[in-house]
């Protein structure tokens, strides 16, 4: 809808503000005149970060002709041909208002008119009077749009834009003003006596992709998300990619929020990568531990032990022309109690680059073709993690860790069990049930199925050097390897990525 340049279009200034709420929260958006109501409720949850759960209705307050009488028993009287409804106020007094409501509402027998009928530009003017925009009619979460101007759109311009914004929008389904107060509030006292469990309700209620509360509302990056949401006619059309594959089966009201997440941690998501973005030293340095055993093996193989494990001699080269040797205790020769070692082999087999026949490792003729090509390794690795996973849930769980490691979140591995200290495993489990998975029980996923599920992904990543290495046992940040590895996965082409099946889920 709309012209395909923002020459020749006009443009509605809207501030939107919600009530009730300290402190104060408010948005000021430039959209196009033509846009319906129900196209900007869309970006005003896309504005505000709202997910999209619940009911929402626009309504306007009218002039109450003299000659309009309500039963002194009725609540109210409406009128489902002009979506009108005399109600009475807060202090007894009765009042005419109009509402638009999408189709779900008007079929539940709502009193109001399709907000699809509704433009934009027919609803605010300068002397109209103020709309109230409500969403969940559980929590009310109620803004006032004003309309500020209208004027002539420039040449290139979006069909909605963010021109500013304050605040942080409340969490979804935190009980409305009051109730959002009293989370608030005790979630960021740690002397509160309700602290621990407001933390942790707070924790779930965020989700993986939101930014710290508090952190400004970047306006830029809302902007970008609401260009993606309303794109002109004639843009040029993409080549999908991993990244698209997930958004396919990902609640609708997430995607802003998952895509905005990305921006703003670097992730170009309207430019398919062909190229790693990356030094061809860092490429190398990274590979190096899988094309050293590459090497090792050779074109003429490698002989196991009787019991089906690397030499000792080979498990000791290992380690020190790896300079691995503190990532182990013990002497270091048998690679079933040499954890590095052991999960460089089984990893280097689960990716198709080594094959074991009659008690020899040898290359796949993948393994042969990539020896002595770093960017080739590099590739296939990151092509493997993805194309070798053996369930759906296995390809989700690899994406949505390299979701998280392209966007740089920090690893704590050493405190697994405390949830709310496993960033990378608390995050993908949250992820994995957004694009619709459960346990086999029907249960939440936790951290640990959410390991488990991406357990392919996570050695290829270790084994790269994706993190920070601060103890034997100990990551931390990512590295540039790392970073720059995820985004070549989540550029993967859209195909790769898609579900073998529908089953499951």
């Amino acid at each position: 809808m709309g012209e395909s340049t923002g020459a020749g279009r006009q443009m509605v200034r809207i501030r939107a503000a919600l009530q009730w709420v300290e402190p104060e929260v408010w948005r000021v958006l430039d959209v196009d005149a033509e846009m319906t109501l129900e196209e900007l409720h869309r970006a005003l949850q896309v504005a505000f970060g709202w997910r999209d759960y619940h009911l929402h209705a626009f309504a306007q307050e009218l002039d109450l002709p003299k000659d309009v009488t309500v039963p002194a028993d009725a609540r109210g009287a409406s009128s489902t041909r002009h979506g009108t409804s005399v109600e009475y106020g807060p202090m007894g007094e009765r009042r005419l208002r109009k509402y638009w409501r999408d189709e779900r509402s008007l079929a539940e027998g709502m009193t109001g008119i399709p907000e699809a009928d509704a433009k934009v530009g027919e609803v605010f003017a300068e002397s109209h009077p103020p709309v109230e925009y409500e969403y969940d009619f559980g929590d009310g979460w109620v803004h006032t749009l004003e309309w500020v101007d209208t004027c002539a759109g420039e040449p290139g311009e979006s069909r909605a834009t963010l021109v500013r914004a304050e605040g942080n929008t409340p969490w979804e389904d935190s009980g409305g003003p009051p109730g959002y107060a009293e989370m608030r509030e005790a979630a960021g006292d740690p002397t509160h006596e309700d602290h621990l469990p407001a933390a942790r309700w707070v924790h779930d209620l965020q989700g993986p992709w939101v930014w710290p509360h508090g952190t400004p509302p970047d306006v830029g990056l809302i902007s970008r998300e609401l260009a993606r949401q309303f794109p002109d006619v004639d843009a040029a059309p993409r080549r999908p990619t991993a990244i698209d594959a997930l958004i396919e089966i990902m609640v609708d009201g997430w995607v802003p929020e998952f895509r905005i997440y990305l921006d703003r941690a670097g992730v170009d998501l309207d430019v398919a990568v062909t190229d790693p973005a990356v030094d061809p030293s860092v490429i190398q340095a990274a590979v190096r531990p899988f094309a050293w055993l590459l090497h090792r093996v050779g074109p003429t193989g490698l002989k196991l032990t009787a019991a089906g494990w690397l030499p000792p001699a080979v498990v000791v080269d290992a380690l020190a022309e790896l300079g691995w040797q503190d990532r182990e205790v013990g002497t270091g020769n048998r690679e079933n109690q040499t954890n590095s070692v052991f999960d460089l082999r089984h990893t280097a087999m689960a990716v198709g680059l080594l094959r074991v026949q009659k008690g020899m490792l040898l290359l796949t003729p993948a393994g042969r073709k990539v020896a002595d090509d770093a960017l080739g390794l590099w590739r296939h690795l990151a092509r493997a993690v993805v194309d070798r996973a053996k369930t759906d849930v296995e390809r989700d769980a690899a994406l949505l860790f390299a979701v998280e490691l392209a966007a740089g979140r920090d690893s704590t591995w050493d405190h697994p069990r405390d949830r709310l200290r496993d960033p990378y495993g608390d995050a993908v489990a949250d992820a994995l049930q957004i694009v619709g998975w459960t346990s086999r029980s029907g249960e939440e996923i936790d951290a640990f199925t959410a390991r488990d599920a991406g357990r392919l992904a996570l050695d290829v990543f270790d084994i790269l050097g994706a993190w920070e290495r601060n103890s034997r046992t100990r990551r931390g940040a990512a590295t540039e390897a790392g970073r720059a590895f995820a985004r070549d996965i989540l550029a993967l082409p859209a195909d790769l990525a898609r579900h073998r099946s529908s089953s499951g889920r």
